[in-house]
């Protein structure tokens, strides 16, 4: 059991940290690693084997990210490269090949992917426009080695470029055959790199869509080639390739998506390893890609059951949150009584997400599949499982519900409307506990068609999460207070304040070190008294605790007449409550924390130590204290 609580704190904190991640590109790249392990910033760079021209320009790292000269680097690799100056842009072109980035935006697409993040912004220096290293990589699919003793980056155009017609006359392709996907590493355990191929066949010479999707592999060392055909049905928009070890055998294996478009967007996977060059399939693609099955219905009173016959578990789930929906769609009236019998379903898989879980160098499988209400738009929760190798096949480790907590309405980006605001959270599927993680925050903006999705950073998981939306600065936006009960017996909390303004999440807090609250400490006094000494304020408040003198005399603190026996020392706890409140009437609220202020033990609460904060050009600032026996 210890196992499996392991096992799925880590998967949701991990979630966590692949948020807004391609599915395709959710681990480093070797040659992305190897940035972190430069001995010193590289000082040339080779494209196509020959020196590149830095002119003024210079090499540096930002934030564990090597950071290169945009213009001069992708002109070598034949790239047309454009500024726009009205969009502070740089658009870059080379045959069908097409990308463009946004200075200050983590945000990189190649030809019509989905947007994805890379770590790193671009940035304009006066020698121009600079970008991390893993553009290349991650982009434009270039080879990228970096020498630690010439201090050299080497660029290379791939053998094989993306959106490229694919001819192999030793192997029996149609003459329509595009390169989807391109990726060089070795996959068969001889220590030389391998080409690895994925490609499909096009209808029309400008359409994404390939059908009969196959893997082919040059061996780097013999230059055969091998082939593994994936399915017969098997196809999809902007096939890619993940490479890492899912077996742990030391070897790396290569995991195919292949994205089927639809309103669903359901993902197609396939898992081969290449050791000792001979393709072999690590889990059936029919069977694996179906998922796991839920039976969705739809009960009375605003709830719906899970049935999972795999799992032989039952989960109900509350649809309150979205009451009016139901009643406006007739499937419930005002009371919550059934107007009409109502089924859902589950999609296959959205994403299968690869994650070193358990940090032994062999990836495990993060699958989340849509759970859809009365139609695909009503998604009312997602299943998420963990896959884990396990000798000879793919093992089901743990299986969540991500789920919606609560909804709020309110404008948080400021652009006049009203937003949608869910808190979302994950439980073990089938369990009857409240605890919660990976808890994240969806906005839907229906006004400009915008939909977000974010984590909580810092802690972001226990019992009883409460979502409030307020202003707390002049900007008009509303911002997003978030608070989560750790449990324990000091009924501590911990807090999140998040900013939305121009579609943009900013914590403006630190969690960890706000929810600790204030430092303080606790001096006894004669005459039951104690000092209370805020360090923020630099301020001492005195408690009147004669309501305690029989217990502290009974336990030798006292004597009757007040006099100190002894000095115990008192104790301060984390902020237990955090309220909004408008506390000077002038429409912005003020967040007023609590804490208290212990005695000998715990359960010894001397008094209340009280905080007001208030949000200045996105910072929180301390403006008031209050210390006293009891609070309202």
């Amino acid at each position: 059991m210890k196992k499996q609580k392991l096992v799925l704190a880590a998967l949701l904190m991990v979630s966590v940290l692949l948020a807004g991640q391609p599915a395709m590109a959710v681990a480093q790249s070797s040659e992305t690693k190897a940035s972190a392990d430069l001995v010193k910033i590289p000082e040339s760079i080779w494209v196509n084997g020959k020196a590149l021209n830095l002119n003024n320009s210079s090499i540096y790292e930002k934030n564990g990210h090597v950071m290169v000269p945009l213009r001069a680097a992708a002109e070598a690799l034949g790239y047309d490269v454009k500024w726009i100056g009205s969009e502070n842009s740089v658009e870059l072109n080379l045959k069908a090949q097409w990308t463009k980035i946004k200075i200050g935006e983590d945000s990189y697409f190649f030809t019509k992917m989905a947007p994805f993040k890379l770590g790193a912004a671009p940035e304009m220096k006066k020698s121009g426009t600079y970008v991390p290293l893993e553009f290349f990589t991650e982009v434009l699919k270039c080879d990228v080695d970096m020498s630690k003793e010439n201090a050299e980056i080497s660029i290379n155009r791939p053998k094989y470029s993306v959106n490229d017609k694919l001819s192999i006359p030793e192997l029996k392709l149609s003459g329509n055959t595009y390169v989807s996907d391109y990726k060089f590493e070795d996959i068969n355990g001889d220590k030389v790199k391998d080409h690895i191929i994925v490609a499909g066949v096009r209808e029309y010479d400008d359409s994404l869509y390939c059908s009969d999707v196959i893997l082919i592999v040059q061996d780097g060392k013999t230059r055969e080639y091998m082939e593994a055909a994936i399915d017969k049905d098997a196809g999809g928009y902007g096939a890619s390739a993940f490479v890492g070890d899912f077996n742990g055998d030391k070897v790396d294996d290569v995991l195919i998506g292949m994205p089927t478009g639809g309103s669903g967007g359901i993902i197609q996977y396939a898992l081969f390893s290449f050791k000792e060059n001979k393709p072999h399939s690590l889990f059936d693609f029919e069977k694996f890609n179906q998922g796991i099955d839920l039976k969705v219905k739809f009960l009375p009173d605003f709830k719906t059951e899970l049935r999972s016959d795999t799992l032989d578990k039952t989960e109900i789930l509350d649809l309150a949150y979205n009451e009016a929906m139901y009643v406006g769609a007739g499937i419930y009236d005002n009371e919550g009584k059934i107007l009409q019998s109502t089924e859902g379903w589950t999609d296959s898989y959205g994403e299968l997400k690869p994650v070193d879980i358990d940090l032994d160098g062999s990836f495990e499988l993060i699958g989340t599949q849509r759970i859809c209400g009365c139609c695909h738009a009503d998604s009312i929760a997602y299943l998420i499982t963990t896959w884990k190798w396990a000798g000879q096949k793919m093992n089901l480790e743990q299986a969540g519900i991500a789920m919606p907590l609560m909804t709020k309405e309110g404008d948080v980006n400021g652009n006049g409307s009203i937003d949608k605001v869910t808190l979302m959270g994950t439980k073990e599927f089938g369990s009857d506990s409240l605890y919660v993680r990976d808890l994240k925050i969806q906005i839907n903006d229906e006004k400009d068609f915008i939909y977000e999705e974010f984590t909580l950073t810092g802690n972001n998981e226990g019992y009883a999460p409460e979502l409030f939306l307020g202003i707390f600065n002049d900007d008009k936006a509303e911002e997003m207070l978030i608070s989560v009960y750790s449990g324990g017996s000091g009924g501590m909390s911990t807090y999140s304040l998040i900013s939305f303004k121009g579609n943009k999440a900013v914590h403006l807090l630190d969690q960890d070190k706000f929810s600790k609250g204030l430092d303080f400490d606790v001096i006894y006094k004669d005459h039951f008294k104690a000092d209370i000494f805020v360090k923020e304020m630099n301020k001492t408040y005195t408690l009147d605790i004669s309501s305690k003198k029989s217990l502290y005399v009974e336990g030798g603190i006292y004597n009757e007449q007040g006099k100190m026996l002894m000095q115990p020392g008192g104790m301060s706890n984390p902020l237990s409550d955090l309220k909004a409140v408008d506390a000077d009437n002038d429409g912005i609220l003020e967040l007023v924390g609590t804490q208290r202020a212990l005695g000998t033990a715990n359960a010894d609460t001397l008094g209340y130590v009280q905080s007001i904060w208030k949000i200045d050009n996105d910072r929180i600032k301390l403006v008031d204290v209050k210390v006293s026996e009891s609070i309202d």
